[in-house]
């Protein structure tokens, strides 16, 4: 504590001034060097490689499936369907941040790497273009479950084409085009 005299106009003024401390925390952060994963048979355990950082230290833990049912809240999970799952975490000073992991099922990440599949705008709020090249006959979005939301025939002279995703529900899908010689050409995309 300070005691400062001000003198002023003949008068004598006292004051006190306190010190005090302001205790700041610092910058809360969440990390995840890996959100997008191929399901092993043997599933996965998901948070394990997750770094948070700053604010007040003392974390809360809460996973969440698509539909926002809470799974879990302990600061990993165990999970052995493919699907997208969030991790929300907070401190005690309702500082909050979250990732979430999109997970591939095994049986589609086989075919991921077939050709170049260009979609645009992804993420999308429905409608998308597809440059995938002549010869493609079918293309296909299919959820993280793998089951299949929507299919149309394509003309195959069309180089660029629309495919309209705004009645599907908003999150992670496999674009899937099948060309006339039986090969797959795929693609994620996220729907907002």
């Amino acid at each position: 504590m300070v005691l400062l005299l001000l003198v002023g106009s003949g008068c004598l003024i006292a004051q006190t001034v306190i010190r005090m401390p302001i205790q700041q925390n610092p910058l809360f952060s969440i990390v995840a060097p890996t959100l997008s994963i191929v399901l092993p048979d043997d599933g996965i355990t998901l948070g394990a490689d997750v770094v948070v950082t700053g604010g007040s230290g003392n974390y809360s833990y809460l996973w969440l499936d698509a539909e926002g049912q809470v799974l879990s809240t302990e600061s990993t999970l165990r999970v052995s369907r493919p699907g997208n799952y969030t991790l929300r975490v907070s401190d005690e000073c309702q500082c909050e941040g979250q990732v979430t992991f999109s997970i591939t099922p095994s049986a589609l990440a086989n075919i991921y790497a077939s050709e170049a599949l260009r979609i645009y705008p992804n993420p999308t709020h429905g409608e998308v273009w597809l440059s995938a090249g002549s010869g493609i006959i079918q293309i296909a979005a299919i959820d993280m479950q793998g089951r299949l939301q929507r299919v149309a025939a394509c003309s195959l002279q069309e180089e660029l084409r629309r495919f309209d995703l705004s009645k599907l529900p908003a999150g992670s899908y496999v674009i899937q085009c099948r060309r006339q010689d039986g090969a797959l050409l795929v693609q994620t995309i996220q729907k907002l």
